[in-house]
């Protein structure tokens, strides 16, 4: 690969840092700020909080920019561009780590605190990155907002923290479709389900089964891709590939891996720790439930259980309800959740199609509206339902609980937000904790 340093005339000797965001940057950094459209109001945009930023080279992918230290560069060395720089600033040598890839729709993140878990147990350093932020071993050391995080920080997230062996990543199907693990290879990947969501980016399930697929091509030489032998849909579509298929066969009395999907994770997670050659001495009785992920909270009255999950898809929802009901035959299941804004507005129906499924009772409430009004998604929401059986309350704490005064002897599931411990509206994050409002409800009488 020729060098871009050269090719662009970057001086890299007094550059202390790298980054993407305008507000991030300073003297002695080289930003890069990536156009994803060259319309007026992306330019003008772009000119407006350049003025007031720090930086010693700003990089940018549009030829239309000719400003003072703002170097256009050709589309296709923007990865490498990226990928050069950090190697002199956040160098790190990858083949002294073992690094996992887990993607899917759902199950990414309780899959990979799992690893973390047991690795932990095992004495082994192990670094995780995803929906829960990062993770050092048994330390949550930050958070960055996303699923998987920009190849920038992904590289500074690692630079950072360069005395760990095994580092495991949540790879979301945006990370993949934009490439944010170029030059990254790994010594195992999982895919854990598949699902429809995302469809406002990917438009259509088939591109987002390709986004997702894409996880084949980072595979180091004789690397693995696990995969469930469950997950029928995923085996099929990849019928020419070389998978692992992975027996859903561990037997275990822990509550949280009652539950067929966190047993299916827990399968892969022992076949990619046995991937790294790494020996399993701990039992799993005592693996702790990931946070957000089918937490139970007992109510005011014995017998009544709230359980909280992060539960934000059709298919989600659909298989956390029908566990519930099986689980606890004899109690209403009552569900309370919402749609996200400015997100695919396609799964909105169908989350009260499959709540309605299962639920004798809903309340359709608010989630992170982002910058759409919450009403209007609730509207989108309910065009799903023939159920009569629902309340719209629009105030998610109020929901929650209305949920638990009403319903003190039965089961209810606060689906949607998980270990999120914010209301994203209208530009800001206003603290919020469904884990919060759920203890105060449970002890208010």
């Amino acid at each position: 690969m020729n060098n871009l340093i050269e090719k662009y005339k970057l001086n890299l000797n007094e550059i202390k840092s790298i980054d993407w965001k305008t507000e991030e940057s300073n003297d002695n950094s080289i930003l890069f700020y990536k156009f994803n459209s060259e319309n007026i109001n992306a330019l003008e945009l772009f000119e407006k909080r350049i003025k007031d930023s720090k930086f010693k080279y700003c990089i940018v992918n549009s030829k239309k920019i000719n400003i003072q230290n703002v170097i256009p560069i050709e589309s296709e060395d923007w990865s490498e561009l990226q990928k050069q720089c950090c190697d002199k600033v956040y160098p790190i040598d990858l083949n002294t780590k073992k690094i996992v890839g887990i993607t899917g729709t759902n199950g990414k993140t309780t899959t990979t605190d799992i690893i973390r878990q047991i690795l932990v147990n095992e004495k082994k350093s192990v670094l995780t990155i995803g929906t829960l932020g990062v993770w050092k071993n048994e330390e949550n050391i930050s958070n960055f907002g996303l699923t998987s995080p920009s190849y920038i920080d992904l590289r500074k997230i690692i630079f950072q923290n360069n005395d760990d062996q095994n580092i495991i990543c949540e790879v979301s199907s945006h990370a993949l479709d934009q490439n944010r693990y170029y030059g990254i290879k790994f010594d195992a990947a999982v895919w854990t389900s598949f699902s429809q969501d995302h469809l406002d980016y990917h438009k259509t399930m088939d591109d987002y089964f390709n986004s997702k697929a894409k996880i084949i091509t980072k595979l180091k030489k004789d690397s693995k891709l696990f995969i469930s032998k469950l997950d029928i849909e995923i085996l099929s579509k990849l019928k020419n590939i070389e998978v692992e298929k992975v027996e859903n066969n561990i037997e275990i009395n822990n509550e949280f891996f009652k539950v067929p999907y966190n047993l299916k994770n827990l399968s892969l997670a022992e076949k990619v720790i046995a991937s790294l050659g790494i020996n399993i001495t701990m039992s799993f009785e005592t693996l702790k439930p990931t946070p957000g992920r089918y937490n139970i909270l007992s109510n005011k009255n014995p017998g009544g259980k709230v359980i909280i999950d992060f539960a934000h898809t059709p298919d989600a929802i659909e298989n956390i309800a029908r566990v519930l009901k099986i689980t606890y035959p004899a109690m209403k299941l009552v569900i309370v959740f919402g749609c996200g804004g400015d997100r695919d507005k396609i799964k909105r129906p169908l989350m009260a199609k499959a709540a309605s499924l299962f639920a004798d009772y809903m309340y359709v409430t608010t989630d992170n509206p982002r910058f759409e009004s919450p009403s209007e998604i609730i509207k989108d929401i309910i065009q799903g339902t023939n159920n009569k059986n629902f309340e719209i309350i629009e105030d998610r704490a109020i929901a929650i609980k209305t949920a638990i005064n009403k319903f003190p002897n039965e089961i209810i599931l606060i689906a949607g937000k998980g270990h999120e411990n914010y209301i994203d509206q209208n530009g800001s994050k206003r603290y919020y904790s469904d884990e919060a409002e759920v203890l105060k409800g449970i002890s208010n009488d």
